[in-house]
């Protein structure tokens, strides 16, 4: 429940940070406070190297001492599109997207929309538009950079440090996980089983070898994120009968971990049978 709460308090601090235009804080007045460790906004800034696309991690540790601390995941894609995720005890609580560029010693971001999880049920409502913005850049390497950004926890502006990382690739495949619960004084075999093939994603969960709730949707890759958009799931009912489809109003986006060939680890916490759970998952062998 403490995290529950921690993260809404943290989904609706960003949401008023972007309401009220000062998320990036690029294009706001100059601010009254700035972390010592780069120039100030009105500065001017010396000549950069160009960004390497890719995926780069954001860390918030400079000012954040808590035992869980904000993160993020930048993805600059080759392609001129990007993702940015703010992520608090493993769990995506922020997700924005749009297109980038870089000029000089600004990072541009265009066409921008967001969206804030709704923690009751771990997912995110269709996304939002936002403003265009831009970012003051130093320290750029063909690993690394600064941004200056308004950061999750604080309404200030401060130097943040990115690093890039190497993003997992999820094969195609059908996987599943097993392992024995107990549910209302009964034990039972416990199977999860999901599906990744051409885009598309399925989701199957039984009980003592009878399948009793399955999902579809469409999937994606994006950092250490797999995304699922149209949504919709079934249950049985007490004929034991699927019913009928029911869209789900909003996507999912679950953190992966432990990426190989053959298993995958990820982070359960739309489905509601494992909600903060790293569960793993391995493939099925042809």
């Amino acid at each position: 429940m403490g995290m529950k709460l921690l993260i809404l308090k943290s989904a609706l601090l960003l949401s008023a940070l972007s309401a009220a235009g000062c998320f990036f804080g690029g294009e706001s007045d100059s601010p009254t406070s700035i972390y010592d460790g780069g120039p100030k906004q009105n500065d001017t800034l010396p000549k950069v190297k160009k960004i390497v696309p890719g995926l780069y991690v954001g860390s918030y540790s400079e000012y954040d001492t808590s035992a869980q601390t904000i993160e993020s995941e930048l993805l600059l894609n080759a392609d001129g599109s990007y993702r940015l995720f703010y992520i608090f005890g493993e769990v995506a609580f922020y997700d924005q997207s749009g297109t980038w560029f870089q000029k000089d010693s600004s990072l541009y971001f265009l066409n921008a929309q967001k969206s804030d999880i709704d923690p009751d049920f771990g997912i995110f409502p269709p996304a939002t538009k936002l403003e265009n913005d831009t970012n003051a850049l130093v320290s750029v390497t063909d690993s690394s950079f600064r941004r200056l950004e308004y950061t999750p926890l604080r309404q200030k502006p401060y130097w943040i440090s990115y690093k890039r990382k190497s993003a997992p690739a999820l094969k195609e495949g059908t996987y599943f996980m097993e392992k024995t619960v107990a549910k209302d004084s009964v034990v039972a075999d416990m199977k999860m089983v999901i599906d990744l093939l051409k885009g598309d994603f399925a989701f199957s969960y039984s009980e003592s070898g009878i399948v009793t709730f399955q999902m579809k949707a469409k999937y994606s890759l994006a950092g250490t994120f797999l995304i699922t958009e149209n949504n919709s799931y079934r249950r049985i009912d007490t004929t034991d009968a699927f019913g009928e489809w029911t869209p789900l109003d909003g996507y999912s986006v679950q953190r992966l971990k432990s990426v190989e060939d053959t298993a995958f680890s990820m982070l359960s916490s739309i489905f509601g049978y494992s909600r903060g759970y790293w569960d793993s998952y391995s493939l099925v062998p042809k």
